[in-house]
């Protein structure tokens, strides 16, 4: 199965090594593809930049970490569902176009949409834990 990771994912693993996202994604990576965009690598140096003591080479390592393992998708699928945040926007065109069945995100904005996106499953890593 394709499954998209949104940022805020990427960054609550880097925050707890042995939490729900970190768990989320040794899952993913284990049994699924993972699809991910520049933008979200983009932005996942960003908050880490702001929000960690980690240098940039180490922020530069987790950012090649994940853009090897992952499918790095630049495709994108206009939707009739409007997001509120333009970014998330983006995300959810990404998904779409990349064909992922699953976005896993703690986003609101984007969770808020879930039953408005037939051709996709929004759900948080404690879902996707309890449910895959």
């Amino acid at each position: 199965m394709k499954i998209f990771l949104d940022t805020n994912v990427l960054v609550g693993a880097v925050f707890s090594p042995t939490g729900v996202c970190f768990k989320v994604i040794e899952k993913v990576y284990e049994e699924h593809t993972i699809v991910i965009s520049v933008e979200v690598l983009n932005e996942l140096g960003d908050v880490l930049k702001r929000k960690t003591t980690l240098t940039d080479q180490e922020i530069a390592k987790v950012i090649y970490r994940h853009g090897k393992l992952g499918l790095v998708t630049q495709k994108q699928k206009k939707h009739a569902v409007a997001v509120r945040d333009p970014d998330d926007q983006i995300i959810l065109e990404r998904v779409l176009g990349e064909g992922a069945e699953i976005l896993i995100t703690g986003d609101k904005d984007l969770l808020d949409i879930r039953a408005e996106v037939k051709a996709l499953k929004i759900v948080s890593p404690k879902a996707f834990l309890h449910t895959f």
